[in-house]
């Protein structure tokens, strides 16, 4: 994948250290992420259940190019249901281990 992401994210926090709320708003990670992320990036979300949050990512710039990994099927199944605009995204079950 590229390098095109800043994974620290206030001070060197990770996702657990922010506010619960954020966790789970994806404007909010838009926000935290729209100046980390290179435009053209590919993002990996591990975790990424029914994939709000990359979805939203991805949105910030149609040149960005998404995958998704998790361990729960269904949740996939929702992703790929919503379809993140025009096949920019692909999604793979699977542990990050």
């Amino acid at each position: 994948m590229t390098r095109g992401v800043d994974c620290r994210l206030h001070h060197g926090q990770t996702r657990a250290g922010i506010a619960p709320r954020a966790q789970v708003d994806p404007r909010a990670w838009c926000k935290v992420l729209a100046h980390r992320v290179r435009p053209g990036a590919e993002v990996l979300s591990v975790g990424c259940g029914p994939g709000v949050i990359l979805s939203a990512v991805t949105n910030l710039d149609l040149r960005f190019r998404a995958t998704g990994i998790d361990v729960s099927e269904v949740r996939l199944k929702q992703a790929k249901e919503k379809e993140i605009g025009e096949l920019r995204a692909q999604f793979v079950c699977g542990d990050a281990q």
